[in-house]
This record gives structure tokens, C-alpha cells and sequence, in this order.
């Protein structure tokens, strides 16, 4: 019975893929994949004519054109192709030189050697850089090569015919590549890019969905399951966004936007795709310290139906953006949704939707997120019961304490004044979508700033005020409250398990012997750790105040909420005006759009800004923060030495390494060519084909080297054992030696699942480029000797495969000894030190930001710095806040590469290192949030008054523990060394804090002036800067947690 069921659902699920297949075929993505094939074989049959190889000189030297062919991806967009061809056409013109200089110097071949490998070690470095300067870098060391290995075979002496035969064979490759991309069904990169735009914004909403659904109501696991699959979609998007603009520059379109509105566009798309990604890591971490329950029981259900009014609005103008850009028309969503609310049959089955998402999620994951992202869309336009979007913004925009523009009511009192991220301009809104967007964002911040203001007056969540006195003024506890007893470790991690201890804490006071848990003669201990003795009194500390402890944790997420909505809502407001208007505030219209051109003119008017700023700022950033800190600049001379020890780390970096590791294993192939002993072995078997699997296959990290073993390996015994089998069906067929004809056509069928790889599936762009170009190029060679010079008795398709294989298992022996014994560098080494480095800038920007927060937190308004320095100090925070988030981003791939290596000891701690990833995240959140509380001015006095000064103890422990931990960190990930059990660490400092806090608003807001003062913007702007600055403690406490994780504890490995 449980055969049948499975083989029934085998079936099912086989039915599903071929009917996926089908109308893949009838759809317009199987045009790449035609156009890549068309190129290949009409590049491969031109090569079968013989009034076309009489055109080259050398006719050997045309199988070399079928990499190219390849590797410049005709399927693709024009954009790309265009920029594909012409890195690769560069890459064959240094080629050239080289190879006429390598071809002059063949009578000394040391020279050739020294030459050759500085060569490499420069092209070694652009080839680090990433895909893109692949072709670049790989046919630049192949022509390269290619000189040295003619100049060898032909006894010694350059041949210039040989160096035309090489770039006219590459020439008419890129030739045949351009005419299939241009002429045959073109497709731009504009086009694919306003469609990656699309699906980032689909999304960014379907997650934004989740996210406030969760805010409102329990998720279901598929539910979180979708959230973690769109926080990875949003990381693929934001690279792809990034390469598809990069694309566009090499266009002409006929546009509504110009290259600089696309620029501006993704890089709103990037902010917003990583204000989700943290609002995801904050919607997790809020449920881990149930501040999300909190919010739900006491903060949302005063503004719940504006809650739901803003999801719906969020909603609405996410379609209208998506509506606007898409290069296909789409039904607008409240049009669709409101003729089905007008008829329940045309309504959809939510059933029948859940399974259409499972079984679209298992044949297509895009497919399942888009069938979420529509019911959740049907949740916040149909089941809300909400109004049109035309009459809802009409009924919030006559609000008489709402402004559809200028600044928000977030911006006005949690933002500082001339923060340059969140200001936001007076600009009309001509969509009543988005002033219902803006009217109802108002009024849910209004009312959750409101109650927030009533909560922080009243003594927070039943924070016991009654006692009247600061804890940050109480006598210092004693040396037994602060730390306790001394304890047997078994001893301590049994009380730590039974709560009995805050483990160690700081103890604020004693308890009473009632309080007090059973003696440590009554704890069961397992082992030899504790011998049995005389019943010991011991001191017990306390926890942490829990009421302020949820106070405050619940206040950080309802002031995280509403910065990352309005940060959210100005983006989005910034999109919608760009998409439909010019920066003149006129209606975009069509009009001839030279991109190029465009992006040279938008490099050199940020040249001219850049410089502004720099002389607006006249001094250095070193120069500025010692402004900030008032103590005397004093410049640092680097010396000559100094500078020799700079230049011998950048040799030591990681990039040079691999350059110098591939300097290395070129030169001992060299050498094989070099040798007289094996030189015959080396031509005859044609090991020059080596050199692309050489290369390719040596990845910068060993995790790398494991994915590329396995690709190399399969795609080029694909190909060698392809064309053999290609060769024996059609030799002597049709009168032919080898039939051109049918070789094509059964060339035409291998090829198309290879050039689907290609374009659909960019993971596996080695292994297609191995399987078509070791398949076509022997092809190629075979045709070329046996058929067109006539050399019957040249090698049998059999032994070409041999050598093929035999090239291979070169390539692969001496990339096995560089990357497994020469040079190592494992994937989990550099994810190591990446980690490292991230929390060391990390460390680096708290400090700055420290210097930054105390030059503004001035009790004496006299002591205020120069504005400009202000400025360049914020510019420098800005700028380090987006190179943390790229860091973050691009260790996914790293991760996944060290999941990949062998577990010769410890098994790779994955969660782990997406812990600190997560952490590091949330901290960059944090730092965000408290730049923009603070602005770039200084608090009102009152604030400076009384708040700044007198909870200033507070904020300088923070720092303290906060810089202490992360050094400790970053230094345990650098050097590998545990962490001990037993860390500096706040203590009850947030909960005394929080207390302090709320019992100073309380003491101010019984005063009448306080009372004012209280309800005002700089209020709520001060306790918004205080609490996530103070958030960052339990990030900064997650990171040391997973150091121990990783590497355990110094207890455990001290002996």
C-alpha cells in the first residue's frame, strides 16, 4: 500500500514537472535559451565551411572561438551582452600583446617564464574581482599562453599569422554572438531590469505583509518559512538589481527614465530591501524577548484600525509602483479585489489558494511566493473591510492634525531635525493612494506616540515608582551583592539551570535566608565535581527588574516600528514621485535615452559634489574627530618603512594570495610545456585545453574548490564523452568523412539543455561553459584535420576524448596540490576572519559614534562644534553603515562554501555564524536608529537638563560594555581563542536605567512646564535615542554567545 502511494504521488509529481516543462517550451523564457544555441551551432557550422576557414590563416586556431561564443552569453539581455563581449574582446587584446611579446622572447624562455607570470599575477587580480571579469581575465591567460605554446611548437620562432588566426577566430566568435543577440529577438537590459524591480518590490510587500500580520496576529509555520525564503530572495535581488544596472549602461533605449533614475530607483530598492531584512531579524528577536506580545496586549489595540488602514495603504502603493514600472500592463490589485468582494463566487478558496502555493512552492519557489503574496494582499484589501483607496485617502486626508506633506510626525519628534536620511521633502502627492498612505502612517504614529507619552509619564508597565529615588544615585553595592559566592563551576551551571542564580550577574541587594533555594549539599551533581561537605550559606542574586526589563524592550520595538515605517513610507513616497514625475515636477514622458553617455555625465557631476563636500568640510575625518573630542590634532608621519610594511600586507592579502596561488600553478603547467623531457608529451596530447580547467577550478577558498571539483569534473567528461559519441555516429556518413550536417543537428539537441543552464540557471555557468566548449572545440579540431586537410589518420574520436580526460586529470592534480596542500585558504578560515572584520568595523563605528553622540549631547549650549564638522562626521557614519550592510550581505555565500568542506574535527557550526550575522544586523539597526535620533544638532536644554546630564552614568557603562564585548569578540574570531564563561557584562543596567528614566518623566510631568514639555517632539526624540542605543547591549551579548558556540569555552579548552 505504501509502494503504490508513493509511486502515485512519483507520478503525480512527474506529471506536475513535465506540464512545468511544457510551458516553459511555449513561453517567452525559452528565447534566451534558443538564442544561445542558435549561436553555437551557427558559429560551430560556419566553422564546417571550407571558403570560411581558408579566410584564417592558421585553421587550427578556430576551435578557440566557441569559448568565446559562450562566455559572452548571446541569450542574455543586450546590455549584458554587449558588456560580456566587450570584457572579453579586452581580455583577448591584452591577450595579444602578451602573446606578441612572449612570441618575441621564445629563444629565452626564462624570460618567457618571468614574463608570463607577472602577467598572470595582474590578470590573477581582476580575475579575484568576481564572474563578471571571467571571460576577461581567462581568455587574456589563455592568448597569453597560447603565444608561448606556438612559439614552442614551431621550434622556437613567433609566427605573427598565428597571433591574426587567434584574434580573427575570436573576432568572428563575438561577431556571430552579437548579430543572434541584436538580431534575433532582442531583449534589453532595461526590460529585465524593470522586471527584477517588480518582483524585489513584490517581495519587499509580501514580507512587509508578514511582517505587520505578525505584528497583529500568530504566524503559521509555512507563513515563516515564507518570510526566511523572501529575506534570501531579497538578498539574491539586491545583487541582481546591482548587475542588471551595471548591464544597462552599454544601452540606447526608448525610456521614460534615464540612467540616473534608475540609479536613484535601486538605491531606494537597496534601502528598502535592508530595512526588511532588519525589521525581519527585529520581528524574531522581539519574539524571543516577547516584547512582540507585549506590543500586541498593550500598544497596537489603541491604533489597531489604523493599523490596518496603513497595511492596506502600504499595500496599495507598493501595486501602483509595481503598476507603473512593469513592462507588461497588470490589472490593478483594488480593482481586482473589489469586483470580487462584490461577488462571492469570484472570491478565491483560501483552501484551494494554500494548496496552490504548496504545489507551486514545490515546482517553482518564485511560484509559491507569488500565490502567498496574493492571499496576503486579499487579507489587508478585502478581508480589513476597508474602503476604496480613493475614498479611504479622501476620509484620512481631512484629518485636521495630519499634513499629507512635509515632514511626519515621526520625522518631527523621534528624528533629528537634519538627519540626511529620513528628510523628507515637500513634494506633492498627486496619487490618493499615497496621501492615504501618508494620512493614515500619521494618524497610527500620532496615537502610538500618544499613548507612548501617556506610558512614560505614568510609570511605564507597572514599574514601581513609589520609592521616589534614582537607583543611579543609590551607594554602591558591595563586593557580595556584585558578584556572590565563588563556586564550583558544576556547582554554578546546576543553579544557573534551576534559575536560582542570575548566573554572573550583578547582584543590586541581598535576599533574605527565606529566599533562599535548598544548600549546594542538596544539588544533585553528576561526576567527581563535588565532593559532599558541610551545608555553605551562599548569596543569591536577584534578577533584573522585569517589569522595567519589559518596559523597556516593548518601548524599543514601538519606537524600532514606527522609524522603520516612516523610514519605509519616505521611501516609497520618494519611489511613487519618481516614477511619475521628473525631478522638475513635470510627467515623464518618452524620449531617446543614451545611458552611456548619461552615466559618464553622472560620474563626473559626483566627482564635482564629492570634492564640494570635501572642501565644505576643509578638514580630515581624523581632523574632525578630534574637533568633536576637543583634544589637539597631532598628524601621524608615516615613514618609509611604514609604508614598505603596508605594501608587504597588501602582498599578504587574501586577493593576492590567490593571484600569487595561480601565478604558482600556471607556472609548474609551464614548465611541463618548458621541459624537453615531456614538451613532445605536451603537444601531442594538446594539453592546452588544460588551461581554462586549471584556472576555473582554483577558487579562492577550499569550500569553493569542492563545488568546482565536482562542476569541472561532470562538464568536461560530458563534453569529451559527447562529441566521441557525436564523431562515431556520423563518420562516414553521406559521403562525408565526418557529416557536417548531422553533427550539427545532434549538436543543436546536446546543446540546449547546457545553454538553459546558462541563462536560467547562473549556479551552473561553469558546468554548461565545460559540457559546450570540450564538446565543440574537439569537435571542431576533429573536423578541421580530418576533413578539411584531409588527414584521415588523425587521431580517433575515442583517443580525443583520452586526451581530453587526460588534460582534465592534469588540470585537476595540480589544483588539488595548491588548494588541498600549497597555500590552503578553507572556506570556514575566511569566513573566520570576515566575521572578524565585521566586528572590528563594528567596534570602529561605536567608537565614532560615541565621540559623534557626546559632541551633541551638550549641557552647555556654547560648547556646540562647528556644523560642518557635524556634517563630515555624519557623511563618515552614513558610510559605514552601508559598507557594514554589504559586508552582511555578501557572507551568505561564504557560509554556504564552509558548510561545504569536510569535517575533519569540530562539525561546522552553521547557525552559529548566522547568529552573529543576525546580531551584526540588528546592530547596524540599532546604530542607524540612534544617528538618526540624534541628527546632526544638538537636544533642546531642558532635554540636556535633565535627562542627557544626569543619566549620563548610564550611556558611558553602555559604551563601556558595549566597545569591551565587542573588542573581546572580535578577538576571540581572530585568533580562535575561546571566550570564558565569565564576561563583563550591564548587569541591571537597562532595567536601572528604564526605572531612572521613567521616574525623572514622571517627577517633570507633575510640573505644569514639564507637562508641555513631555507631549513635545524632543521628548519622545531623547527616549527614542536612549532606548535603542541601550537595545544594542543583548546584540552585542548574542555575538559573545555564538563566539562560545563556535569555539566553546576557555574552561573547556585550557587543558
Amino acid at each position: 500500500m505504501a509502494g503504490a502511494t508513493t509511486t502515485k504521488k512519483l507520478g503525480a509529481k512527474l506529471a506536475r514537472r513535465l506540464k512545468l516543462g511544457g510551458k516553459f517550451i511555449f513561453s517567452k523564457r525559452i528565447v534566451p535559451t534558443m538564442k544561445a544555441t542558435l549561436a553555437y551551432i551557427l558559429l560551430i557550422s560556419l566553422s564546417f565551411i571550407f571558403e570560411y576557414i581558408r579566410i584564417n590563416p592558421f585553421p587550427m586556431s578556430l576551435p578557440s572561438a566557441v569559448i568565446i561564443s559562450i562566455a559572452s552569453v548571446p541569450g542574455s539581455t543586450i546590455g549584458s551582452c554587449v558588456k560580456n563581449t566587450f570584457l572579453n574582446l579586452l581580455g583577448v587584446m591584452v591577450g595579444s600583446l602578451n602573446f606578441f611579446i612572449l612570441g618575441k622572447l621564445a629563444p629565452w624562455p626564462v624570460a618567457q617564464g618571468v614574463i608570463f607570470a607577472f602577467i598572470v599575477y595582474l590578470l590573477g587580480l581582476v580575475y579575484a574581482q568576481g564572474l563578471t571579469f571571467l571571460g576577461f581575465a581567462l581568455l587574456g591567460i589563455l592568448q597569453s599562453f597560447t603565444g608561448i605554446y606556438t612559439s614552442l611548437a614551431n621550434g622556437g620562432q613567433f609566427d605573427g599569422s598565428q597571433l591574426r588566426a587567434w584574434m580573427q577566430a575570436y573576432s568572428f566568435g563575438c561577431a556571430v554572438v552579437l548579430a543572434v543577440n541584436i538580431l534575433v529577438l532582442p531583449r534589453t537590459s532595461e526590460h529585465s531590469l524593470r522586471e527584477t524591480l517588480v518582483s524585489s518590490l513584490d517581495h519587499a510587500r509580501t514580507l512587509l505583509l508578514l511582517i505587520n500580520k505578525g505584528y497583529m496576529e500568530d504566524l503559521t509555520g509555512e507563513e515563516r518559512a515564507v518570510m526566511e525564503q523572501l529575506s534570501d530572495s531579497l538578498r539574491t535581488d539586491f545583487m541582481a538589481l546591482n548587475q542588471l544596472l551595471n548591464e544597462t549602461v552599454f544601452e540606447i533605449s526608448w525610456s521614460r527614465w534615464s540612467m540616473a533614475d534608475y540609479r536613484s530607483l535601486v538605491d531606494h530598492m537597496h534601502s528598502m530591501q535592508s530595512m526588511l531584512i532588519a525589521a525581519y531579524y527585529g520581528f524574531l528577536a522581539g519574539e524571543e524577548n516577547h516584547s512582540i506580545d507585549t506590543y500586541k496586549e498593550q500598544f497596537l489595540p489603541c491604533a489597531a484600525e489604523e493599523f490596518r488602514q496603513l497595511r492596506r495603504s502600504l499595500c496599495l502603493t507598493f501595486g501602483e509602483i509595481i503598476q507603473e514600472i512593469a513592462v507588461e500592463p497588470l490589472q490593478p490589485l483594488h480593482s481586482e479585489y473589489q469586483d470580487a468582494g462584490m461577488d462571492i463566487e469570484k472570491q478565491p478558496d483560501p483552501q484551494a489558494s494554500s494548496e496552490l502555493s504548496t504545489e507551486n512552492d514545490e515546482m517553482d519557489p518564485e511560484q509559491g511566493l507569488r500565490a502567498v503574496g496574493r492571499r496576503l494582499q486579499r487579507e489587508a484589501l478585502v478581508e480589513d473591510g476597508g474602503l476604496a483607496p480613493a475614498a479611504a485617502g479622501k476620509q484620512e486626508a481631512s484629518r485636521a492634525d495630519i499634513t499629507p506633506r512635509g515632514p511626519s510626525i515621526v520625522d518631527r519628534q523621534l528624528v533629528g531635525r537634519r538627519d540626511s536620511r529620513n528628510a523628507n521633502q515637500n513634494q506633492p502627492y498627486d496619487s490618493d493612494v499615497v496621501k492615504a498612505l501618508r494620512s493614515n502612517f500619521d494618524g497610527f504614529a500620532k496615537k502610538q506616540l500618544d499613548f507612548t507619552s501617556h506610558l512614560l509619564i505614568s510609570g511605564g508597565l507597572s514599574v514601581d515608582l513609589s520609592n521616589d529615588s534614582l537607583n543611579l544615585f543609590r551607594p554602591m553595592r558591595s563586593i557580595a551583592e556584585s558578584w556572590g559566592t565563588d563556586r564550583v563551576r558544576g556547582v554554578q551551571e546546576v543553579l544557573d539551570k534551576e534559575k536560582a542564580t542570575l548566573g554572573y550577574g550583578i547582584s543590586p541587594s541581598l535576599t533574605t535566608s527565606s529566599e533562599r533555594p535548598r544548600s549546594m549539599s542538596e544539588i544533585p551533581l553528576a561526576g567527581h565535581e563535588y565532593r559532599a561537605g558541610p551545608a555553605i550559606p551562599r548569596i543569591v542574586e536577584p534578577e533584573e527588574d522585569q517589569d522595567a526589563v519589559r518596559t523597556g524592550r516593548t518601548l524599543v520595538r514601538v519606537y524600532s516600528v514606527l522609524f522603520a515605517m516612516n523610514r519605509l513610507m519616505n521611501k516609497l513616497q520618494t519611489m511613487h514621485t519618481q516614477v511619475w514625475m521628473t525631478p522638475t515636477g513635470a510627467k515623464r514622458r518618452y524620449r531617446l535615452q543614451i545611458h552611456i553617455l548619461e552615466s559618464l555625465k553622472s560620474s563626473s557631476r559626483q566627482e564635482n559634489l564629492d570634492e564640494k563636500a570635501e572642501l565644505d568640510g576643509s578638514l580630515t575625518l581624523p581632523e574632525c574627530i578630534c574637533c568633536l573630542e576637543r583634544r589637539k590634532y597631532v598628524p601621524t608621519k608615516v615613514t618609509f618603512v611604514q609604508r614598505l610594511l603596508a605594501i608587504e600586507r597588501w602582498f599578504r592579502s587574501p586577493t593576492s594570495v590567490y593571484s600569487f596561488k595561480i601565478v604558482l600553478a600556471l607556472s609548474i603547467f609551464c614548465v611541463l610545456l618548458f621541459a624537453p623531457l615531456v614538451r613532445g608529451w605536451f603537444l601531442s596530447y594538446a594539453l592546452i585545453t588544460a588551461l581554462p580547467n586549471l584556472v576555473l577550478a582554483l577558487a579562492p577558498t577550499l569550500g569553493g574548490s569542492f563545488v568546482s571539483f565536482g562542476i569541472q569534473i561532470v562538464g568536461t567528461v560530458i563534453g569529451n564523452i559527447a562529441s566521441m559519441v557525436i564523431l562515431l555516429i556520423f563518420r562516414n556518413v553521406g559521403g562525408w568523412f565526418y557529416n557536417p550536417y548531422g553533427i550539427a543537428c545532434l549538436l543543436a539537441v546536446y546543446a540546449i539543455p547546457f545553454a538553459y543552464l546558462v541563462n536560467e540557471k547562473p549556479q551552473f555557468f561553469i558546468f554548461a561553459l565545460l559540457a559546450l566548449n570540450s564538446c565543440g572545440a574537439t569537435i571542431l579540431t576533429v573536423y578541421v584535420n580530418a576533413v578539411y586537410e584531409g588527414n584521415h589518420d588523425y587521431n580517433t574520436p575515442p583517443y580525443m576524448a583520452g586526451i581530453g580526460l587526460a588534460a582534465l586529470a592534469v588540470a585537476l592534480a595540480l589544483v588539488f596540490c595548491f588548494q588541498l596542500l600549497i597555500l590552503r585558504n578553507p572556506a570556514r578560515h575566511a569566513l573566520r576572519v570576515a566575521l572578524a572584520r565585521v566586528i572590528e568595523d563594528h567596534l570602529a563605528y561605536v567608537t565614532l559614534l560615541q565621540a559623534y553622540c557626546r559632541a551633541l549631547e551638550l549641557i552647555d549650549p556654547s560648547d556646540q562644534v562647528d556644523p560642518k564638522i557635524v556634517r563630515r562626521v555624519e557623511r563618515e557614519l552614513i558610510r559605514r553603515e552601508d559598507k557594514l550592510q554589504a559586508q552582511i550581505i555578501d557572507m551568505n555565500q561564504l557560509i554556504s562554501f564552509a558548510a561545504l568542506e569536510p569535517t575533519w574535527q569540530k562539525p561546522f557550526q552553521k547557525e552559529a555564524a548566522a547568529k552573529v550575522l543576525r546580531a551584526n544586523q540588528l546592530l547596524v539597526d540599532r546604530w542607524s536608529e540612534t544617528r538618526s535620533a540624534i541628527g546632526s544638532e544638538p537636544f533642546p536644554p531642558f532635554v540636556s537638563q535633565q535627562f542627557v546630564s544626569i543619566l549620563s552614568p548610564f550611556r558611558r557603562q553602555c559604551y563601556t560594555v558595549t566597545k569591551t564585548s565587542l573588542y573581546l569578540a572580535a578577538t576571540s574570531m581572530a585568533s580562535k581563542i575561546p571566550l570564558p564563561l565569565e564576561t563583563p557584562n550591564p548587569g541591571r543596567l537597562v532595567s536601572d536605567l528604564v526605572h531612572d528614566a521613567l521616574l525623572i518623566s514622571f517627577r517633570y510631568a507633575k510640573t505644569e512646564e514639564g507637562r508641555e514639555i513631555v507631549q513635545s517632539g524632543d521628548f519622545a526624540r531623547y527616549w527614542f535615542f536612549l532606548l535603542v542605543n541601550m537595545s544594542a547591549l543583548q546584540h552585542v551579548a548574542d555575538i559573545e554567545d555564538a563566539c562560545r558556540e563556535i569555539y566553546g569555552t576557555f574552561e573547556d579548552k585550557m587543558l
